[in-house]
């Protein structure tokens, strides 16, 4: 009884073990994300939920999340710190915060916080 290997079975074996790993050894390692704000459309993500007077769904979406919770705005991934005491507490080393990056079309959108235009 001969044992026959060929090199396409050895490269799909090598390929499927690799798939497995990225898929279920890393996740293990990740930080955690807080839960998500609903679910995220894919171009746009949480924008749809935005109403012209952005306090009033920020009081919604934390009255269901809590006071930190995931919110994808465009492509941007952001998380949302909602109260003072964890507003607070998050910011105490406020050096980590200060190279995030600027979101223009969020600005552009809500006329530098005034309130979206539509």
């Amino acid at each position: 009884m001969s044992l026959e290997i060929s090199f396409a079975s050895v490269v799909l074996t090598l390929l499927l073990c690799y798939l497995l790993y990225r898929a279920f050894g890393t996740r293990k390692y990740d930080p955690p994300l807080p839960p998500p704000a609903g679910l995220a459309l894919l171009v746009v993500g949480h924008f749809y939920k935005l109403k012209p007077d952005m306090r009033t769904t920020f009081k919604e979406l934390r009255a269901r999340y809590g006071d930190v919770y995931f919110m994808q705005l465009g492509s941007v991934p952001a998380v949302v710190v909602s109260g003072f005491s964890t507003f607070k507490e998050a910011f105490k080393n406020s050096d980590q915060f200060n190279d995030r990056p600027a979101l223009y079309v969020l600005d552009y959108v809500t006329r530098g916080g005034k309130g979206i235009k539509w």
